[in-house]
């Protein structure tokens, strides 16, 4: 099996090997609970199938494979309903198991994310939340707890499909937010459950933030 981790990237899920290569695939693939292998033509199944429609995945820190995902099954609305896929004891994904973590405070579809350097997870904004109030907040997931903490709430922008990053010093940057003026980033403070406005990207495009 190819070594290496899955990254959320513009609607896409990438795998990214130790050489650093990517290889897209896209989310509707999640649906069919496939991993992909080093053989040549390289899908196989799950044995055990996710408790429902994946919307999302991040790998954590322990090797473990966390899903949002809808429970009836039908795939592309916003959930706040996660699942957590463990290989067994050889490292199989394909013998894995699944398990039900704690729901999320919000529910979300398109939103940034990305693992803290302590192994924690980062949620923010999205489209088509209960209320719209998705792209509103923030929270984050603590594997080691399995408890999800909203943020102190952002009041720069609003955040919808954006990306995210993680800074040298532990930090989360998001970009963009929308509807302040194009090119708006923020800065989200881990330690200080803070948030600041960072510089306006220099090149940057007009964006309907439903788009």
């Amino acid at each position: 099996m190819r070594e290496g981790i899955l990254r959320r990237r513009a609607g896409r899920l990438n795998f990214q090997n130790r050489a650093g290569r990517l290889f897209g695939v896209d989310p509707i693939e999640a649906l069919e609970s496939r991993v992909l292998l080093s053989a040549p033509a390289g899908w196989s199944p799950l044995l055990n199938t996710p408790p429902g429609s994946p919307s999302a995945i991040m790998q954590l820190s322990d090797g473990s494979v966390m899903i949002e995902y809808d429970p009836a099954g039908a795939g592309g609305n916003a959930k706040k309903t996660w699942a957590k896929l463990t290989p067994d004891a050889s490292g199989s994904y394909i013998n894995g198991t699944w398990t039900l973590l704690a729901s999320a405070n919000i529910s979300r579809l398109d939103f940034a994310s990305v693992m803290l350097p302590d192994g924690r997870v980062f949620t923010a904004g999205g489209e088509y939340g209960e209320n719209n109030v998705s792209t509103t907040n923030a929270e984050i997931y603590d594997p080691l707890t399995n408890r999800w903490k909203l943020t102190a709430q952002p009041n720069l922008g609003n955040i919808y499909d954006a990306m995210t990053v993680t800074l040298p010093n532990g930090d989360v940057l998001v970009a963009p937010v929308q509807p302040a003026v194009s090119g708006a980033t923020m800065i989200y403070h881990v330690a200080t459950d803070t948030w600041d406005q960072a510089y306006r990207r220099i090149r940057h495009r007009n964006m309907n933030p439903l788009d």
